[in-house]
């Protein structure tokens, strides 16, 4: 007697319009009999098999086995292929000081600017940042001593922070797209925003003891990190920083630029300083069109400088520290000043040296600035 579900079983196979079958791979026979045996030994611990209905099974096995296990109908099923990845591409491009960028265990200078993929590393100079443009509308400027390495870049764009700080000037992400900055204990994610990330020394009274610090000048970021319950998620948003109360820099204006003769020639006696309008509860933040305009703006002095256009790239230099005296790049400009007046006219290079050492004088480039002021 043939036991009722595998006699039903025998009849659907049987109603098949059409079955077209491939001739079976040994490991597909001996993975369809182990299959069928194991079915057979879970049936027999709720009912008792009759010895017929057993006989037939066995036999099904092998009739299954035999002809293969996997069917082909007319109507094949279609299987969607999977989503193709979304191509980013990224260049490193060095703003007036040394940027090395590591490929394939090799490490070189970028001397214009160089294309950066997935696994490289970018690293700025004590005597100036590197800056990353992203095909997507991204910047990124990873300051003097710092540097960033690539973990992903598609539809997610994934760079992890080794030393120093880097700032983030981030495009719209579409949707299921991501834009994320990794350090060594924390994770900050962003949809569209400015930003800034930095590794500091641990302070148990700072965030339990975290090395990550972000300041947000324009739009939201989640940071996550692993707290004393766990993983933690922070919303930071502009004009806050994280971790909260630890006293780290937060976006501002800065301090404004020293009076003299060099700064004044460098900007017009009509046009107001770049605080004069902000009353006290004046936003701080740049915006991402600003940041945009900062970075073309010290890019095309770079590049005048680069092609041996002197005139051209002072000019380019100055208007940035006219029109941007407190940015992130505002030093970078001023020893670049300093260096291409020093080169025509000592005396003038003499005092944008001062000037220089008045406004920074800690600054990467004090020892060169000494000795230029030095000059009679």
């Amino acid at each position: 007697m043939t036991h009722p579900r595998l006699a039903r079983l025998a009849t659907e196979l049987l109603a098949e319009e059409r079955i077209v079958v491939a001739p079976p791979k040994d490991e597909a026979r001996a993975n369809a009999i182990a299959a069928i045996e194991a079915a057979i030994r879970a049936e027999a611990r709720v009912r008792r098999w009759r010895i017929a209905g057993g006989s037939f099974a066995l036999a099904a096995a092998v009739a299954l086995a035999t002809f293969g296990a996997i069917r082909l109908r007319p109507r094949a099923l279609t299987v969607a292929a999977p989503a193709a990845r979304a191509s980013v591409t990224a260049t490193a491009h060095a703003m007036g000081g040394r940027v090395t960028l590591e490929h394939a265990g090799a490490r070189d200078v970028v001397e214009d600017a160089a294309e950066v993929a997935v696994g490289d590393r970018v690293a700025a100079g004590a005597d100036g940042p590197a800056g990353i443009s992203l095909s997507t509308g991204t910047h990124l400027l990873v300051e003097a001593r710092g540097e960033l390495a690539v973990v992903e870049q598609a539809a997610a764009q994934i760079y992890s922070l080794q030393a120093g700080a880097v700032r983030a000037d981030v495009a719209k992400v579409p949707a299921g797209g991501r834009f994320v900055v990794r350090t060594v204990d924390a994770e900050i994610e962003v949809r569209g925003t400015s930003f800034r990330v930095s590794l500091a020394p641990s302070e148990p009274r700072c965030g339990g003891g975290t090395r990550t610090r972000v300041a947000v000048t324009e739009g939201v970021v989640v940071v996550r990190s692993l707290g004393a319950l766990g993983m933690e998620e922070s919303r930071v948003a502009a004009g806050e920083s994280w971790p909260r109360g630890c006293g780290q820099d937060a976006p501002s204006l800065g301090a404004p630029v020293p009076a003299s003769a060099e700064t004044s020639a460098a900007r017009p006696s009509s046009a107001p300083s770049p605080s004069a309008s902000l009353g006290p509860s004046a936003s701080l933040a740049p915006s991402t069109s600003e940041l945009t305009a900062q970075n073309d703006l010290f890019a095309a002095a770079v590049a005048a400088k680069r092609r041996g256009d002197a005139g051209a790239a002072l000019a380019g230099y100055e208007r940035y520290l006219a029109r941007y005296p407190a940015s992130p790049l505002a030093e970078s400009a001023t020893v670049e000043r300093m260096r291409l007046l020093a080169a025509s006219d000592k005396a003038r290079g003499a005092a944008a040296a001062k000037s220089y050492l008045a406004r920074y004088p800690s600054g990467f480039a004090r020892g060169e600035a000494e000795t230029l002021a030095r000059v009679p």
